[in-house]
């Protein structure tokens, strides 16, 4: 593990995860747990993997180098400067890191609510079986050809 590169965290890894990255990095990655554990290790960050930045980090982080931000959007890291292009920091984000997650859930909202499950659900729920949909007036359509 190199000495020199300095990586702080305030995401939470699994043990596995975390050795993963240590050993891809080359060096120790210290995950922080709460803000103020953060503030204390930002003097030496060159790297930073953080949900939130604060606009005093020029002054609080002064080596950092890269952010690795938690989502897809950075919108909110505009007003802290490090977005300008003379910040010197490369800032990279999780984009499409949940692509997969979303898109099942996509899937199935559309099945569930094309095939009426919620109103099934509650009346599962009192013990009530409809013997066909029209009984409560349950949907249900095709997705084929839908848009």
């Amino acid at each position: 593990m190199s000495d020199s590169l300095k990586i702080v965290s305030s995401f939470q890894f699994s043990q596995g995860s975390l050795n993963m990255l240590r050993e891809a990095a080359q060096a120790d990655v210290l995950c922080v747990a709460d803000t103020n554990e953060l503030l204390a290790h930002l003097h030496e960050a060159e790297i930073l993997c953080t949900y939130r930045l604060t606009r005093k980090w020029r002054k609080l982080a002064p080596q950092l180098r890269w952010l690795q931000a938690s989502g897809a959007g950075v919108d909110e890291l505009r007003p802290t400067g490090i977005l300008d292009t003379d910040s010197g920091v490369i800032v990279t984000t999780a984009v499409g890191i949940h692509t997969t997650t979303l898109s099942e859930y996509v899937f199935a909202s559309m099945l569930m609510f094309n095939r009426s499950w919620p109103e099934m659900v509650r009346l599962q729920d009192r013990h009530v079986w409809p013997r066909s949909a029209n009984w409560y007036k349950l949907q249900g359509r095709e997705l084929v050809d839908q848009t």
